[in-house]
């Protein structure tokens, strides 16, 4: 029913979370009854919408993203795909507030879908299998399409893990988190921060500045027990 509806409107979003929540709910079932192999055919289905929704939108004239609520079920079932071999991971599942994929631009725009550009003649963000390729002549910054929600009074971890090492990254949370440089664990770069201030019930935006060329593999942000 939802292909034919999909058929029918193309281009309508909801139609598109309908349709990823199914696979959504097929595979917290069989991962709740610790069925994985089940639970990897529905993540694989679920994410391979993403590539149905591109192709949809190559006859679009005003192509459309996901919306907010699609991107969430996205971002689980991402981070579920790429540590179902790691337990410990798996736990914190219920603590992730952004989980960057970094092939998605449903829209065809070559951008990231979670991810804005601030300055276009200083930056460019390319969406890719193997992360976000980021090019800088300058310092300047990415920002999140669907702002992370936070918790007043809770602590959170961010994550940035890079390809090769950079001399300089930082980030910046409206309302909550002044620009700070991430510390070097690797090839991760990771802060920890205190919600003091209350939060932006609609979120507050996440920009990631750099200044040289890297290739962004993921960015994580995490509520810590």
């Amino acid at each position: 029913y939802l292909n034919n509806s999909i058929s029918l409107f193309p281009f309508e979003p909801s139609l598109w979370h309908s349709k990823i929540d199914v696979y959504y709910q097929l595979m917290r079932k069989h991962f709740n009854d610790e069925n994985y192999e089940s639970t990897m055919k529905y993540i694989e289905s679920a994410l391979g919408v993403i590539d149905e929704a591109k192709e949809t939108n190559k006859r679009n004239m005003n192509p459309f993203i996901f919306n907010a609520d699609t991107v969430e079920l996205l971002e689980t079932m991402q981070f579920i795909n790429d540590h179902i071999n790691n337990l410990d991971e798996l736990m914190t599942i219920n603590e992730i507030v952004h989980y960057t994929i970094p092939y998605m631009d449903v829209n065809l725009d070559s951008i990231p879908d979670q991810w804005r550009i601030s300055d276009t003649a200083l930056l460019n963000a390319v969406a890719g299998n193997e992360g976000i390729e980021v090019k800088a002549t300058g310092r300047t910054y990415i920002y999140t399409q669907y702002h992370p929600k936070f918790k007043q009074g809770k602590t959170y971890r961010i994550e940035v893990q890079l390809k090769e090492p950079v001399g300089y990254i930082a980030y910046f949370i409206s309302g909550i988190k002044n620009r700070t440089e991430l510390k070097q664990e690797g090839n991760k770069y990771v802060s920890e921060f205190l919600v003091k201030n209350e939060p932006n019930e609609n979120g507050n935006q996440l920009r990631i500045y750099v200044e040289s060329d890297c290739t962004i593999e993921n960015i994580l942000v995490k509520e810590l027990k």
